[in-house]
Parts: C-alpha cells; structure tokens; sequence
C-alpha cells in the first residue's frame, strides 16, 4: 500500500519488536499484550489511540516513524 502512494500506521505494544521490524509508521503504547487500542469497552481510550495514529499520519515527515504515547491503561 505505501508504494501505490497510501500512507500506513499500526499500533504496538512491544517496542523492541516494532524497532526491528521497521514499519512505516507506528504508535507504541505500553500496555498488556492482546490490547493495543486499550480496555474493552472504553471508547475514549480507543478513540484516543486511533487519534494518535491518525495524527502521526498527517505529522510525520518520512516512513519510519515511531512515537510512544504513556496512556494511563
């Protein structure tokens, strides 16, 4: 997708692995395996992960971006 012109983000909660799979752009949160966008059932805690994600697109200026959010989980 990045080479047809689409810029990509994820989410990760193993920084270690994100920082040697190099991806194009990615939001670290340290929170438990299995949870990357936060607690079941708690909308704004999601929603503030998916801004994130939305944000870094808009602001990063080359692939390889990683930015680390201290969310309280």
């Amino acid at each position: 997708m990045e080479r047809e012109g689409l810029a990509t983000a994820s989410v990760s909660i193993v920084k270690e692995i994100t920082a040697e799979l190099c991806p194009p752009r990615a939001v670290f949160v340290p929170w438990p395996l299995g949870h990357p966008f936060g607690r079941a059932g708690n909308i704004e805690q999601q929603r503030t992960v998916l801004y994130d994600m939305i944000g870094l697109l808009e602001s990063a200026e080359a692939p390889g971006a990683l930015i680390e959010r201290d969310h309280p989980w």
